[in-house]
């Protein structure tokens, strides 16, 4: 189940287009841990799922109901142009990727019995020395297995 939702969240991420219906990332795939550290290896914009932390419940019939956390870290690279209104609309971009990937999880159809409970719990951004943006969104998901 859980590889079958990760696939699922990644296609949905790729689906993603612009106003030209070119794709919205030029990188969308799993987080590494090597990427907190200097000039991600990926083209920009991206977006990386990182899958986190799953609490289980066992529930009647053998079955289990997972609590899963997961991460999307949207990265966009620094501008040429290093002036105020620049980085101001960089930010401003990231927020606007942000909402994009929202509202597309919140429509998509993991299972057609059952809401999938999907529900944006945290975010953050963060900026390497090198400029680049890390906008992370973190997004929980009720599932059951």
């Amino acid at each position: 189940m859980r590889k079958k939702l990760y696939q699922d969240i990644l296609t949905c991420l790729k689906s993603l287009t612009d106003e030209n219906g070119a794709p919205l990332f030029k990188t969308t795939g799993l987080w590494s841990g090597n990427s907190e550290t200097g000039t991600p290896s990926v083209a920009m914009p991206a977006v990386l799922m990182e899958c986190g932390e799953s609490v289980w419940k066992t529930l009647g019939g053998g079955s289990q109901e997972a609590l899963l956390t997961l991460k999307l870290h949207i990265l966009t690279a620094p501008t040429e142009d290093t002036s105020e209104d620049t980085s101001t609309e960089q930010i401003l971009n990231a927020f606007e990727l942000s909402g994009r990937v929202y509202t597309a999880l919140l429509s998509m159809r993991i299972d057609r019995n059952a809401p999938h409970n999907m529900r944006r719990t945290a975010s953050i951004a963060t900026f390497s020395a090198e400029g680049f943006m890390d906008n992370t969104d973190t997004y929980q998901l009720l599932t059951v297995e």
